[in-house]
């Protein structure tokens, strides 16, 4: 399972490994910029609606956050000014902003 810095819970794995590509996940620029955009009141229920479920099936996965989250833009067709938006906005983050992502 992993959680964010205000505890709530997303997802249940049953391995290590996906649960490291989730928290990866929930670290991009990508995903947290989604949630800023719909997230209108101090509940984020229904900001989540808008980020994408992802199946980590993608070798680039295993790849750092900031290349994830290139991987991610391109995967869902995120549109340059866009992107020059998100990644000059939204705080980069890395592994080391993750509690135990080492094996």
């Amino acid at each position: 399972m992993a959680t964010t810095e205000t505890w709530q819970e997303s997802g249940s794995f049953d391995d290590f490994d996906t649960a490291k590509k989730h928290a990866k996940f929930l670290m991009t620029r990508f995903t947290r910029a989604l949630l800023y955009f719909n997230k209108h009141s101090q509940h984020s229920t229904t900001a989540w609606g808008a980020v994408p479920v992802q199946d980590y099936s993608e070798s680039w996965w295993d790849s750092s956050i900031a290349e994830i989250d290139l991987r991610l833009m391109e995967k869902y067709n995120i549109p340059d000014d866009v992107r020059a938006f998100v990644l000059k906005n939204v705080q980069q983050k890395s592994e080391s902003n993750i509690v135990n992502c080492t094996d």
